[in-house]
């Protein structure tokens, strides 16, 4: 071979495998990458041992980087491989680049021969390397116009915190403690799901509570329409007291059993309040027809109520009209066919 000839040799680039310069998937520790391709020596496939020389030029054709120097590269039937380092650590994608390609055989020396023309890197293998960008521990990738940088996070940016084990969503939301979220068969699940655990899919969510025979205790069914407070799966069902505002309509406010006396000592027999926690007690009537008086824990005197004697007898009535305060009701039974008064029990319902 005659190094002054420099037509005899073609170099063919049917790949190049991107590293640690040229692919954000596959990082190394270094700056090198795997250039495959054929060479051709007077037309045939080369097979001998030959230098390769390898030089980035950007788009005004000014090198940069470093000569990467091959020597003794053992080309079999035109098939090479060479580990190229250009001494960069990424190439940051904004103007092309290309390879610059000289061979010569290695039992003859001398000059390289430059293969033309040069050879375009094309835009798919450009990425930006973290490891040689210097990414540390809680960086995060931001984007500044034409590549992905790594950066420390903007104080503020994320509505996610982290509180000790709970990881909390600002103003919304929070998830606490070492619940797991999980996702099966398009169902999503937080919790343990073999105790206390919430999921939902595409017609339910249940909360579950597995101290009480991993029954439901919340279940609202979109498909059904059933909404279940409690261990149950259908209806509305509460095992607990329901209560509502005093000013409010709609629910029970008040229910009163009165052991209602004329002589003895009135009392209630049992009784709810659905506005607060405090008691309804009962008192003797001071005069006249008054047998009882109800002292509610509210005002009632912009409340609907309903006062009805017990059944033991069809000769029976009862009555009840505002007393002397705004809680208050003045009650009585009577015997309806005398209209005289008859101690005994009532039951008043406010709403």
């Amino acid at each position: 071979m005659n190094n002054k000839i420099t037509t005899n040799f073609l170099i063919t680039l049917f790949t190049i495998l991107g590293g640690i310069a040229f692919s954000g998937v596959y990082a190394q520790a270094d700056s090198s990458f795997s250039y495959q391709g054929e060479l051709v020596d007077n037309g045939i496939p080369a097979n001998d041992t030959y230098d390769f020389s390898v030089q980035m030029l950007d788009g005004n054709g000014i090198d940069v980087g470093t000569i990467s120097e091959h020597v003794g590269v053992a080309v079999d039937n035109g098939l090479f491989n060479l580990d190229v380092d250009l001494g960069l650590d990424y190439f940051d994608g904004f103007e092309d680049y290309f390879f610059e390609i000289s061979v010569r055989k290695t039992s003859v020396g001398g000059a390289y021969t430059v293969l033309s023309p040069v050879q375009t890197l094309q835009a798919v293998p450009l990425a930006t390397n973290l490891i040689n960008g210097s990414a540390t521990t809680g960086q995060v990738l931001t984007f500044n116009g034409f590549q992905w940088n790594p950066a420390d996070p903007v104080a503020g940016s994320s509505p996610w915190t982290v509180v000790g084990s709970s990881i909390n969503y600002t103003g919304q939301a929070e998830m606490r403690g070492t619940s797991s979220v999980a996702t099966s068969n398009g169902l999503l699940s937080i919790g343990n799901p073999n105790t206390d655990h919430i999921t939902f899919d595409g017609d339910d969510i249940q909360a579950r509570n597995g101290a009480v025979n991993n029954a439901d205790t919340l279940y609202l069914n979109f498909y059904s329409g059933d909404v279940a407070i409690g261990n149950s799966s259908s209806n509305i069902v509460m095992n607990s007291n329901v209560r509502q505002s005093s000013s409010l309509n709609g629910m029970m406010k008040y229910m009163v059993f009165v052991a209602c006396s004329s002589s003895g000592t009135s009392s209630i027999v049992r009784s709810h309040n659905g506005v607060n926690d405090s008691a309804i007690t009962v008192a003797n009537g001071a005069s006249g027809d008054v047998q009882c008086v109800i002292d509610f824990p509210t005002d009632i005197d912009d409340r609907f109520w309903q006062v009805s004697p017990d059944v033991s007898s069809n000769d029976r009535g009862a009555h009840c009209t505002l007393g002397g305060a705004s809680n208050q009701l003045n009650c009585y039974r009577y015997t309806t066919s005398t209209s005289a008064n008859n101690g005994g029990d009532i039951m008043v319902l406010v709403y």
